[in-house]
């Protein structure tokens, strides 16, 4: 990727910038963060809805038991599930755990 495609790409993401308390302008931003994702990795996230907030999660490779780490906008990651039973991935949207 050269510099010119960089700056465009920070450049989109600046101008989407938004307050997280408004959900609609959220979406708008992760539809932004989706595309230039799916161009840059090659690979679409899952768009998923919490109490109104998109998050999105993209899945590389082979699942390897019961882990779903769910990164937001802002940077936050939720902890792997793995150990915690089968609530702790489903309550995030990831699959249950059948030990």
């Amino acid at each position: 990727m050269n510099l010119s495609a960089m700056l465009a790409d920070l450049e989109e993401l600046v101008c989407c910038e938004l307050f997280s308390a408004d959900h609609e302008a959220v979406a708008r931003s992760a539809a932004v963060v989706a595309d230039q994702g799916r161009r840059l990795l090659g690979a679409s996230p899952e768009s998923i809805v919490v109490d109104g907030v998109t998050h999105l999660r993209w899945s590389f490779g082979e699942p390897r038991g019961c882990c779903s780490v769910t990164t937001t906008r802002s940077g936050r990651s939720g902890p792997c599930a793995r150990g915690r039973g089968p609530s702790a991935a489903a309550s995030r949207g990831g699959p249950a755990c059948s030990t």
